[in-house]
């Protein structure tokens, strides 16, 4: 089982949110001397399943923590950032957030970019990843390029707002059985086009890796956010079916789309 820090907030970064705008349902959140990128709602919990399942698989993912939010601070969020729903627990989950990272502005310089990174072969983790947790939000600037000392070191896969298909937990059950070649509306066959032969065989470890996830890491998984959230228990046996059943066909599911792998010679054959 992967196991989380707790710490207490100490403050945001309110003058950042200023600069960006408060219609995003996130804050920088500052803990221990670090910030976090803290998102509100129904988001929280998605990042938080999104960043566990990481975790198991090896998907490079910034460092995470639960963070407990006092609610004057709460309340001060709210005066900048619209529709914060606090959690009753008061405890939220957030990812630590990366001031030194490579900028581009659209995906074909995000793929120039990415050939270059120091962990490539992890960037392959999200094809079976996104297909897992069906991943709709996989835009440009889902993607992180952290540096250090000005030069290009690693791949991290950041936001997870629109995994179950941007499905509210009480619905996501409508995506379950959904294994269609995943390409998300405008950007996500981008990525499918850029895997060559060689890089494959990363995608179905990956696969291999989720059909192993243990039924108690998902057990895990729902109960803390049970615990944190929100989530009702009709929300929270609907997580644990889809984790639970998906994760047995995801490896299947590779092998039936070879096809959409423009790249990829047909009939190729897959062998465990």
């Amino acid at each position: 089982m992967i196991s989380y820090d707790v710490s207490v907030a100490t403050g945001w970064l309110k003058e950042y949110r200023k600069e960006r705008g408060g219609t995003s349902d996130y804050a920088i959140a500052r803990a221990d001397n670090t910030n976090y990128q803290v998102k509100f709602n129904i988001s929280n919990p998605k990042e938080f399943i999104a960043h566990y399942v990481a975790s198991i698989i090896g998907v490079p993912v910034p460092s995470g923590k639960i963070i407990q939010i006092d609610k004057y601070l709460i309340d001060d969020i709210k005066t900048e950032i619209t529709g914060v729903l606090p959690f009753k627990s008061g405890y939220y989950f957030g990812v630590e957030w990366y001031d030194d990272i490579v900028k581009w502005f659209n995906y074909d310089e995000f793929i120039s970019e990415l050939f270059d990174v120091s962990n490539y072969e992890k960037f392959l983790s999200i094809y079976s990843y996104d297909q897992y947790l069906r991943n709709y939000d996989r835009h440009a600037n889902n993607h992180l390029i952290v540096k250090n000392k000005n030069k290009k070191t690693f791949y991290n896969s950041i936001d997870a707002d629109r995994i179950f298909a941007g499905y509210e937990f009480k619905d996501i059950l409508l995506e379950n059985m959904n294994y269609n070649c995943h390409y998300p509306a405008t950007h996500g066959k981008i990525l499918y086009d850029i895997i060559e032969e060689f890089s494959f065989n990363e995608i179905f470890n990956y696969s291999m890796a989720i059909g192993k996830i243990e039924d108690m890491d998902i057990d895990d998984m729902v109960d803390i956010c049970v615990n944190i959230s929100d989530m009702n228990k009709t929300e929270a046996e609907n997580l644990e079916i889809f984790l639970k059943g998906r994760k047995e066909n995801i490896y299947n599911a590779c092998v039936t789309n070879v096809t959409c792998y423009k790249n990829l010679k047909s009939g190729r054959m897959v062998f465990k």
